[in-house]
C-alpha cells in the first residue's frame, strides 16, 4: 500500500534526476519562448521602422526633387518665353507705329 499519497517521495527520491531533468527543461523553453518573443518583435518593430522611414524618406525626397525641378523649369521657360515674345512685338508695334507717321508726314512735304 502507498505509505505516501501525494507521491512527493517518489517523485524527489525515486526519480530525483528525472524530475529536475523535466524542471530545467522547463526552465529553457520558458527562456526559449520569451527569447524568440523578443528576438522577433525587435526583429519586426526595426525591419518596418527602417522599412517605412526609409520608404517615406525616399518618397517624399524625390516628390518634392521632381516637383521643385519642374517647377522652376516650366516658370524660367515661360518666363523668358513671353519676355521676349513681349520684347520683340514692341519693337515690331514701334516701328510700324512711328514709320507710319513718318511715311504720311514724308508723303505730305516731299510732293
Amino acid at each position: 500500500m502507498e505509505l505516501d499519497p501525494t507521491r512527493r517521495h517518489h517523485q524527489y527520491h525515486l526519480n530525483f534526476y528525472f524530475y529536475f531533468y523535466f524542471d530545467f527543461h522547463f526552465d529553457f523553453y520558458f527562456y526559449f519562448y520569451f527569447y524568440f518573443y523578443f528576438y522577433f518583435y525587435f526583429y519586426f518593430y526595426f525591419y518596418f521602422y527602417f522599412y517605412f522611414y526609409f520608404y517615406f524618406y525616399f518618397y517624399f525626397y524625390f516628390y518634392f526633387y521632381f516637383y521643385f525641378y519642374f517647377y522652376f523649369y516650366f516658370y524660367f521657360y515661360f518666363y523668358f518665353y513671353f519676355y521676349f515674345c513681349f520684347y520683340f512685338y514692341f519693337y515690331f508695334y514701334l516701328f510700324f507705329y512711328f514709320y507710319f507717321y513718318l511715311f504720311y508726314y514724308l508723303s505730305c512735304i516731299l510732293p
